[in-house]
């Protein structure tokens, strides 16, 4: 999907971002509160609205490659969820920051294929039903150095990783071959393939906060990396920008936007490969409590 679609998709939320924040600097005091990026804690929950595009195929043992199926297109996945996003920061030197951060994202599927599709070692005839799962699950954690700094602008250098698992789950019913050999199938009791990954990934980063007025601080992030575990290989980027308000000494309110991708490639066997891609783009809205 193009970035100039989701941009215009999410227009009303990114000029209710901006209206927000020109309401909040039109009305705010010359009285200085406790800077955000100078809490030795903070708290941070929020709502993410993602638009997702995620896919995966299987290869069969006897060395076809595998169909690539599209969970939004051809499993009836949903392409946008809401879910939840948060995480905590402690600084315990003015430069040193560690931040932990979660995000959940479970969703199925269920859909009659309108033609044959080639998965693993079975092959799916047209009018066949496949139910899907297709779960994301990250827990991360970033050290932060900072590198740089004003009385008005931050930077921050980032290493960290993440505890990433992916879990794929297609339960295929109807008429199958499989191995080369004709099946029917009950949709009460489907051929399933399963796919679940697992990967310490790391990343490296670099972070930019610069305060507009005393209470509001704007934000841009970018995380990256690519490594090649065993037979494991995955790449990820991730970028945010947002804005974060003061409200008082202690509590605040932010919002943005957040793009992130995951390729993950598995060489199973010698004659194997199983990929799984996954990115969402999408705005999100969060509170926050600082002490």
């Amino acid at each position: 999907r193009s970035g100039i679609y989701l941009l215009n998709k999410h227009r009303s939320f990114f000029v209710a971002l901006l209206l927000a924040v020109s309401g909040a600097s039109a009305g705010e005091g010359y009285d200085p509160v406790p800077t955000i990026w100078d809490s030795t804690f903070q708290l941070r929950i929020g709502v993410f609205f993602p638009d997702l595009d995620s896919s995966i195929r299987i290869d069969s043992t006897l060395g076809r490659i595998g169909d690539g199926l599209d969970f939004e297109r051809d499993l009836a996945m949903a392409d946008s969820k809401t879910t939840l996003d948060g995480g905590a920061s402690w600084r315990f030197s003015r430069k040193h920051v560690l931040e932990w951060e979660f995000f959940d994202l479970p969703r199925d599927g269920l859909t009659t294929v309108e033609r044959s599709w080639d998965i693993g070692d079975t092959t799916i005839l047209a009018n066949g039903q496949i139910s899907s799962t297709f779960n994301v699950r990250i827990n991360r954690l970033t050290y932060k150095y900072r590198f740089f700094e004003s009385p008005k602008t931050n930077m921050d250098l980032m290493a960290g990783l993440h505890g990433m698992r992916v879990n794929a789950n297609l339960a295929l019913s109807g008429n199958l071959i499989v191995d080369g050999k004709p099946f029917f199938v009950s949709p009460d009791d489907p051929h399933v393939e399963v796919e679940k990954t697992k990967l310490p990934l790391p990343h490296f980063g670099l972070g930019v906060y610069h305060a507009l007025t005393p209470r509001l601080i704007g934000h841009a992030m970018v995380k990256g990396f690519a490594l090649e575990i065993g037979d494991t290989y995955g790449r990820l980027v991730e970028a945010n920008v947002g804005v974060q308000y003061q409200l008082g000494s202690n509590f605040g309110i932010g919002g943005g936007f957040k793009w992130f991708f995951l390729d993950v490639v598995e060489d199973e066997t010698e004659r194997v490969d199983v990929s799984m891609d996954f990115d969402f783009f999408g705005p999100a809205v969060f509170l926050t409590y600082t002490f």
